[in-house]
């Protein structure tokens, strides 16, 4: 479908807000120290919601995984000192910063490492085209004039879907575009937050920097068979593993879409003396719960600590 692009979106509930998408540029001003409180900072995770990236919905707010993280503060002991806690696949963070909040709640120091696989986009223009792209090249918006046309999923309206594709097939149009600035895509509760780090790094690589590192590892609204091959959450689940220290938490879950915007299921393990241990699940648990089950009955079977 074409979209409108405006500064600001329209209520919710209004007849023209399906019409209309977000201008990425604002993210800009909500990424400012003095507009991370209160409704503008909402708004930016409203803006990321808004995104198709590689047919992936980058969808986030503040406060959805609230059962997630009462399901690692059980798993974990009740005298534990501090918390490292590593958000994989974070989308903007803010869900990182929530974990850090819930955490100085219960008077525990925390520090927190987010990783996402797009932290930033890269605008390129030619006049009145721009283009909106990650940082590796992959499209993501297209705007001329005022219309706007999402590049990252196919379309359903059939008119829209075939300009999307004649318009990527266009490549020496698309080489006439110059880089014009980036626009951040990190939150600004997090990014303004001293004891939270947000990178850009792709959960399939494994990250070296973080074997043995983490007091907890979750993985949340990323583990999904739409986005992954069943192989390639299995290689993710296996670097997640090798990044716990021992007495480490697994958290893995997900929003259910069709029972209320703060619904989870999910599962909690523990890695201990080389062997992880299931603790408990939630509305029904990690739906590949059947694989996991061959790491808590053979420790053998747990990922080298020098997985590459």
């Amino acid at each position: 479908m074409f979209k409108w692009m405006t500064r600001r979106m329209p209520p919710r509930g209004t007849l023209f807000r399906w019409t209309c998408l977000p201008e990425p540029e604002r993210l800009l001003d909500l990424s400012t120290p003095a507009t991370v409180d209160g409704e503008r900072a909402d708004e930016f995770s409203s803006i990321i919601t808004s995104l198709w990236i590689n047919d992936i919905n980058k969808r986030t707010a503040r406060d959805r995984l609230p059962e997630t993280l009462r399901a690692i503060a059980d798993a974990l002991p009740e005298n534990i000192r501090r918390v490292r806690f590593l958000d994989v696949g974070a989308s903007d963070g803010v869900s990182t910063f929530d974990a850090v909040s819930y955490f100085r709640e219960l008077r525990v120091p925390v520090t927190a490492h987010a990783i996402d696989l797009y932290t930033q986009l890269l605008r390129h223009d030619a006049g009145w085209l721009r283009e909106y792209r990650t940082t590796e090249g992959s499209p993501v918006l297209l705007r001329a004039g005022r219309v706007g046309l999402r590049l990252g999923r196919r379309l359903a309206f059939p008119p829209a879907e075939w300009c999307r594709r004649l318009y990527l097939q266009s490549q020496w149009l698309r080489r006439r575009l110059r880089p014009a600035m980036s626009i951040p895509l990190v939150h600004p509760l997090a990014a303004a937050d001293s004891d939270i780090t947000v990178s850009e790094a792709d959960a399939l690589q494994h990250q070296s920097r973080f074997v043995d590192s983490f007091d907890v590892v979750r993985i949340s609204n990323l583990l999904n068979l739409s986005y992954f091959s069943r192989a390639d959450i299995e290689r993710i689940v296996e670097h997640a593993i090798t990044y716990l220290a021992d007495g480490g938490v697994l958290a893995i879950s997900k929003n259910l879409a069709d029972a209320g915007p703060t619904a989870e299921q999910g599962s909690v393990w523990q890695h201990s003396q080389g062997r992880l241990t299931w603790i408990a699940d939630f509305h029904g648990g990690f739906e590949l719960r059947d694989w996991m089950t061959k790491f808590e009955t053979d420790s053998r079977l747990l990922p080298r600590r020098s997985a590459a």
